[in-house]
């Protein structure tokens, strides 16, 4: 089904459309003689009869007593996380609704299967609103901008360019702009460590600032399809329109009334035809840029502490700098390659981010108007991959405080990571933390690093602090496997 792109529950229309053409012939082969008449009778009374005992003499459906059968959109999702195997499941059947480029093994010991090979390789909170990523290469993404067929990021690209990620699959249809002009849209290559690949968007941007869209329109063969039965459409109306003017004098009027219906019926539907054609036209045209919706970011923390609009305190001051505690850099954070120390390995794309490094003990602290309930402050925390290997070192406190309303800062969030004893927080570790109990107000928020006994090798700081409005439904932050000091292995929703 997969392969064929045709979903199973399309059966059902696409067997009614072979029961018509039969139905059709069969009336056809009954004016040529007696026997086809009866020939034809027999099949009719022998469907119909096999249709009843079908639908009336079969067992029951058995519902068990005291269990709710609503299904929401977090029933479905939660059913989507927990199940570990591709083939089956609530809403992706056998694969059929995904696309050619999705293929993900059945089963490897030890590792998730399904849905959760793109949260264990993608954490969600690693996505910024739930929608892009840098893939590769040193940018950030300032502007987030989404709709039901539109993805759009403003980003900033370093000066050897970077290739920017969109949580959809590719499907016919999707295209993507750099600043107006259409560009190829690529997906990520075969992973052998998980025997899978991902099919999810990636477009290659240069460098400078640019804004980058993804929207989902229509494709030749769509509109050629709705041409056609508009066509055929009109062609069947007009048909229909002359036989009835022609055939007005000796039609009863019972029969009058028929054309007349069938006639206002068949108009009609040429009409939607019609519409649907204009429709698919409209959508393949390239979209306006940028877009008219708001910016889903509200606050990027780096931008922020880069442009001199935080509250910072540390024992170098405020200034910014490689010798401070304090500065914006771009790590890539991922485990050591024992045969080649120099060399980073990592697993996927997107481990390297714009960082706010914060040496203990620093503060940094900014204000920050919540808008809406589905307002969270997001980020990666994660120690410099140096510090991993080092002879000591005893972690860092990481901590997000808020206050509002002139009370005193409250701790809202707290963790202490030391990957140099914990071999499961080499990675970046996602933090989503929900504003919506703030709406309206403004709200001082406050990123802390402490150190535990000792500072040595305390290289700590956060990927992508951000302010952001995700109004998608949330999967945990950090995939299917979580470290330890995370919690245990998570359930959806959480």
């Amino acid at each position: 089904m997969q392969f064929l792109q045709i979903p199973a529950r399309l059966y059902g229309p696409f067997s009614l459309g072979v029961a018509l053409a039969l139905g059709m012939l069969l009336d056809r082969l009954a004016v040529r003689s007696v026997a086809w008449r009866r020939a034809g009778w027999v099949v009719a009374v022998a469907s119909v009869m096999s249709v009843a005992i079908g639908s009336l003499a079969d067992a029951p459906i058995p519902f068990l007593e005291g269990v709710s059968h609503a299904v929401d959109a977090n029933a479905l999702l939660r059913t989507e996380f927990n199940r570990d195997a591709w083939n089956g499941g609530a809403a992706t059947g056998s694969g059929e609704f995904t696309p050619v480029g999705v293929d993900i093994a059945v089963a490897i010991p030890g590792r998730p299967r399904g849905n959760q090979v793109f949260d264990r390789q993608y954490p969600p909170g690693s996505w910024v609103g739930s929608t892009a990523l840098v893939y590769a290469g040193s940018a950030r993404i300032t502007e987030l901008r989404r709709d039901v067929l539109r993805n759009e990021v403003g980003v900033e690209v370093e000066s050897s360019g970077a290739t920017v990620a969109f949580h959809q699959l590719w499907f016919p249809g999707w295209r993507a702009f750099i600043d107006g002009a259409e560009v190829s849209i690529r997906v990520p290559p075969y992973d052998a460590s998980e025997d899978s690949r991902l099919g999810f968007q990636l477009v290659d941007v240069p460098a400078g600032y640019h804004t980058v869209t993804t929207v989902f329109g229509s494709t030749l063969p769509r509109m050629t399809g709705d041409a056609i039965t508009a066509l055929t459409a009109i062609a069947v109306t007009i048909a229909m329109l002359m036989k009835l003017r022609r055939g007005w004098p000796t039609f009863v009027s019972w029969s009058c009334a028929g054309w007349i219906v069938a006639s206002v019926a068949s108009l009609g539907f040429a009409g939607m035809a019609i519409a649907q054609t204009v429709f698919e036209v409209s959508m393949s045209q390239p979209p306006s840029v940028p877009g008219t919706t708001p910016n889903l970011i509200i606050a990027d923390v780096a931008d922020l502490v880069r442009n001199g609009r935080t509250r910072i305190s540390s024992p170098t001051g405020s200034a910014l700098g490689a010798d401070k505690f304090i500065d914006v850099r771009w790590p890539l954070v991922g485990a050591f390659d024992a045969s080649r120390p120099n060399r980073v390995e990592f697993p996927h794309g997107g481990r390297q981010r714009q960082w706010l490094f914060m040496h203990p003990e620093s503060r940094v602290a900014f204000d920050v108007t919540v808008p809406e309930t589905a307002t969270y402050f997001t980020a990666g925390m994660a120690l410099r991959t140096e510090a991993w290997y080092t002879d000591y070192g005893d972690g860092v406190r990481f901590s997000v405080d808020i206050a509002s309303d002139g009370h005193e800062a409250s701790p809202a969030y707290a963790i202490r990571l030391n990957p140099r004893a914990n071999e499961d927080e080499r990675q970046w570790i996602e933090v989503r933390l929900p504003l919506g109990g703030y709406v309206g107000r403004q709200i001082e928020i406050t990123l802390r690093t402490d150190p535990v006994d000792d500072v040595r090798n305390d290289w700590a700081g956060w990927g992508n602090p951000m302010v952001v409005i995700d109004r998608t439904l949330l999967r945990p932050p950090n995939g299917p496997i979580v470290p330890a000091s995370v919690g245990t292995r998570p359930t959806f929703p959480r």
